[in-house]
């Protein structure tokens, strides 16, 4: 989960810096797979854990996980799409 999330912010700051494409790319594809592999649509909030098989598990809350990774990733991640469309 932590890794997804800073991943959202590192890409669009790289993106932000540089201009280069393939760090949209790089977002759009890691909020894809968050998206569709590690949110819970029913019960809301991120799964900690995505097996290789696919298997979720462990824990979607936490002061760490939901206030600030996740939390930080949104807040900040859309503040600089914002910025980006000018």
């Amino acid at each position: 989960w932590w890794v997804q999330a800073e991943g959202l912010l590192s890409s669009l700051k790289m993106f932000r810096r540089t201009g280069d494409p393939i760090y949209l790319d790089c977002y759009g594809l890691t909020l894809e797979w968050i998206l569709s592999h590690q949110v819970d649509w029913k019960h809301g909030e991120w799964f900690e854990v995505v097996s290789s098989r696919g298997r979720k598990s462990g824990k979607k809350a936490g002061s760490w996980k939901s206030a600030y990774h996740n939390g930080r990733a949104m807040i900040e991640g859309l503040a600089i799409l914002e910025s980006l469309r000018g």
